[in-house]
């Protein structure tokens, strides 16, 4: 399953509700038009969502940036930050950013967690929207190492977050875990949050999203989207 084919990168050509973006994938991957689904279904709120001038998105886990690109696309004066370990992604989200001649998105080459350090990280090429620190038979590559640093430490050099995007595959159990731990009162800086909670889809690990969905509750002025 690691043919020299599998490492090639693809350009893909998306209009999304009249928004046109170009990302990179690899061919066997669907990812990146699973993500222009869910935008084309409301799933983001962007909607009912105004990023201003000076505003700051922020995406943890940004795949191949294609959710970036359009949030980029559709609020020009906003700062785009994303984040993303994968090196194969962080390639395409450079190839994308150079593609799409985009001056308004810094990407972070790294993982957030709850430490500072190197770790293994799963990878497919079927679905690169799956590859994650959780491994799991599904992935192609089990022993990738990539950097990650502290989820807190690193969100909390932004004085605030307009929208912050969440989608880590399992890894935000370990995060919220912490800042439960510490009665971190982190998301009094963010305006919306977009989490993507992943006990359901890797039961085997054993994950319960009654303790985070608790703790955000007791945050009156965070918005929070679930994507489930």
């Amino acid at each position: 399953m690691t043919d020299s084919h599998k490492f090639a990168l693809s350009k893909i050509e998306m209009n999304i509700g009249g928004i046109g973006i170009y990302c990179f994938d690899f061919s066997t991957s669907m990812t990146s038009y699973g993500t222009k689904q869910q935008i084309l279904n409301g799933r983001f709120g962007f909607d009912n969502i105004e990023l201003a001038e000076g505003d700051n998105y922020v995406e943890i886990g940004a795949h191949n940036g294609a959710l970036a690109f359009y949030t980029a696309r559709k609020f020009p004066k906003a700062n785009i930050h994303v984040f993303e370990c994968n090196p194969f992604m962080i390639a395409a989200i450079n190839y994308g950013i150079v593609a799409n001649g985009f001056t308004n998105i810094k990407c972070y080459p790294f993982g957030l967690s709850t430490y500072n350090g190197n770790c293994d990280f799963g990878i497919s090429f079927d679905n690169t929207g799956g590859s994650s620190m959780l491994i799991h038979d599904g992935h192609h590559i089990k022993d990738q190492k990539v950097k990650v640093f502290d989820f807190e430490t690193i969100l909390s050099t932004f004085e605030y977050i307009k929208y912050l995007k969440i989608d880590i595959e399992g890894e935000e159990f370990k995060i919220f875990d912490s800042l439960i731990s510490k009665d971190s009162k982190f998301f009094d800086r963010v305006s919306t949050l977009n989490l993507e909670i992943h006990d359901l889809i890797y039961p085997d690990f054993d994950l319960d999203r009654s303790g985070i969905k608790e703790y955000l509750s007791t945050y009156e002025n965070l918005n929070v989207i679930y994507q489930d």
